[in-house]
């Protein structure tokens, strides 16, 4: 492995205070002991009333804007009718902006120049030639024990936040995508995260856009990848949510290196605020998505949101993975039964969709994953043993229109993330849903992570050792979305053999 902690990282004294039950998270509303049944009924009603409530986005003074970097061979893909940062010519915009340099002084220089550095056209794996399409856990392991496993709290690590997000935009950049932020204020769940009185920070979604033919069109048919970049104020957020906002960039990197040229648009977004309410993929939905493409008479098709959440822990032992009784009648399928008969082993990853929306996008990304278990370049350079990794899906009794606030209640472990602002997005002059699917190791249902969901040891930093961590595991999730992407796009990649 070239990628390892201590070729540059990490020894800021960064103190982590203890969890303060007042002001932790509350969307994990089993967390706390010393509640009630019927004090947990209340914060889950009341949250999921805010959660849902229609209201007006708040104006900001910098609206999204994008750039490519000067050497994107993705530059040359986007449709001639299309133009950057339409309509905002007063703003003396550029559109093309040189993702490769960075700050001397920042906390992550020496990761910027690692990277100059040991970047190689080609990748030689057992003597072979590493496919670029197949996923590179070398980088994975590089972005998570270095970038990833560090605060990013915009109140509580201000400064490291931004040098954070800051990356994951040069990245973006780099790779090659039409690259930008999106600078929103939080709307909601203001007396339930902050104080009286307190500052709020502004949120930053990072988007990356890899234009296909169809890009600007009513017939593309778009496709997000997703994964929430922040973290509760008490965490490193290795695997919360460090493993997702790498295995996106990754899922980019493959696709840009592979020289796919798409039919359709993928749109990757690092969601901002998502510990607080899910708030910037909310944000995204209704002041990025909605007015800049379904506007008008013609809309393209949206063909779903990929959200990756926390998917790096793998536990293969016996009682590992919990599995409340509660969630059995809320899901159709045979997914407990599978867990049971398998003595309640955490050695999968869960796919979290609605019964009948998201259906023939499960179907597909199941099928994804189980191609890989004949897959023999992926088992050859990637992961040598496949079938030890399940998936089971977590197929939710909620359909496309917006349920009441009781039955979303009922429903509430299943909305604790980004896929349910697709899912219902409720506005004060529309409701739309849209597809979106989850995937996770189910958070704080599982092994260690029991005890370091939304605390300190999960973190592979100082004296954490993040064991609880499988890249394998996170590779071949990773791998899937690569896969279903490429399909679901019309991919050509001329420079894989895949």
């Amino acid at each position: 492995m070239v990628a390892k902690s201590s070729l540059f990282l990490f020894t800021i004294p960064l103190a982590l205070s203890s969890p303060d039950p007042g002001s932790m998270s509350r969307v994990v509303f089993n967390e706390f002991s010393n509640l009630t049944e019927e004090q947990a009924l209340i914060m889950a009603f009341n949250y999921t009333t805010t959660l849902f409530k229609a209201d007006d986005p708040i104006p900001v003074s910098v609206p999204a804007t994008f750039a490519f970097d000067p050497k994107s061979p993705l530059r040359q893909m986007l449709p001639t009718h299309v133009e950057i940062n339409a309509g905002l010519d007063r703003y003396n915009l550029p559109t093309v902006y040189d993702f490769h340099q960075y700050p001397p002084d920042d906390v992550l220089a020496r990761l910027y120049k690692y990277e100059v550095e040991n970047q190689k056209p080609m990748k030689i794996v057992l003597g072979k030639r590493l496919d670029p399409h197949l996923v590179d856990k070398d980088h994975l392991i590089l972005m998570l024990e270095n970038a990833f496993t560090l605060p990013r709290h915009s109140e509580r690590n201000a400064s490291l936040s931004d040098s954070i997000g800051q990356y994951i935009m040069r990245k973006f950049g780099k790779i090659g995508l039409l690259t930008g932020t999106q600078v929103f204020h939080p709307t909601q769940f203001h007396s339930m995260f902050w104080e009286e009185g307190e500052r709020i920070a502004e949120g930053s979604n990072i988007i990356g856009i890899y234009p296909g033919e169809t890009f600007g069109t009513h017939e593309d048919k778009i496709v997000v990848v997703g994964a929430h970049w922040d973290t509760t104020g008490f965490t490193d957020g290795y695997n919360d949510n460090g493993s997702g906002v790498a295995a996106m960039i990754e899922v980019a990197r493959a696709l840009a290196a592979s020289g796919c040229k798409l039919k359709y648009t993928v749109m990757f977004v690092a969601f901002d605020k998502e510990e607080v309410g899910s708030q910037g993929s909310h944000e995204f939905i209704r002041s990025y998505l909605v007015p800049q493409f379904f506007k008008g008479s013609h809309w393209p098709e949206f063909q779903g949101a990929f959200i990756l959440d926390t998917i790096m822990n793998f536990n293969a032992t016996v009682n590992s993975q919990s599995f409340p009784d509660s969630w059995r009648e809320k899901i159709s399928g045979n997914a407990y039964d599978k867990v049971a008969e398998n003595s309640f082993r955490g050695n999968f990853i869960s796919l979290v969709s609605r019964e009948g929306p998201e259906k023939e996008l499960a179907d597909l990304i199941e099928k994804h994953w189980n191609k890989l278990s004949k897959d023999k370049d992926f088992i050859a350079m990637v992961n040598s043993n496949p079938d030890m990794f399940k998936i089971r899906r977590y197929e939710i009794k909620l359909g496309a229109t917006l349920p009441s606030t009781m039955e979303l209640t009922d429903h509430i472990q299943f909305l604790r993330s980004d896929h349910a602002r697709f899912w219902y997005s409720n506005e004060t002059d529309y409701e739309l849903s849209l597809r979106g699917l989850l995937f996770t190791d189910t958070g704080p249902y599982r092994g260690a992570m029991k005890e370091c969901y939304h605390r300190e040891c999960d973190s592979k930093r100082l004296k954490h050792k993040g064991e609880f961590a499988n890249y394998d595991f996170l590779a071949q999730t990773v791998q899937t979305v690569i896969d279903t992407v490429s399909d679901l796009t019309g991919a050509q990649c001329a420079l894989s053999d895949r």
